[in-house]
């Protein structure tokens, strides 16, 4: 008997929040990446689940200023990322240089703490006068 794994997707069909670079102030935006930033570290600890494609336009805004990270199609278990992967996914810009220096290397959970350092001085450098 074989069991094949269960995975659920959501589609919402309304306006859930705004663009990470609709921020009003810097502790908006701060604010925004962080609540990213712990969406992600649950499902890394509950699931052992990467987003493995953090950038700008993966992070929305709640009304009440809360971020939200969206866009998991390309997430991939950490054990099954273990192989080495051919081919890169993800938003390069905001990727860690060592996974754009070594594209045959596994995507780690440090590679997407450091999107969110690139998606935070990229979103500072454009959009704070």
């Amino acid at each position: 008997l074989k069991i094949t794994p269960f995975v659920q997707y959501r589609l919402l069909l309304d306006v859930v929040g705004r663009p990470l670079t609709s921020f009003k102030c810097t502790k908006e935006l701060v604010r925004g990446i962080l609540g990213a930033m712990k969406a992600h570290w649950s499902a890394y600890k509950s699931v052992n689940l990467l987003h493995c494609d953090i950038s700008p336009g993966n992070i929305i805004l709640t009304d009440d200023g809360k971020g939200l990270l969206i866009d998991w199609e390309l997430a991939k278990k950490v054990d099954e990322n273990a192989a080495k992967r051919r081919e890169r996914t993800g938003t390069w810009q905001f990727m860690s240089a060592l996974l754009l220096r070594n594209p045959g290397i596994k995507h780690t959970l440090q590679d997407d703490i450091k999107s969110f350092l690139h998606v935070l001085v990229w979103t500072n450098i454009k959009y704070v006068p």
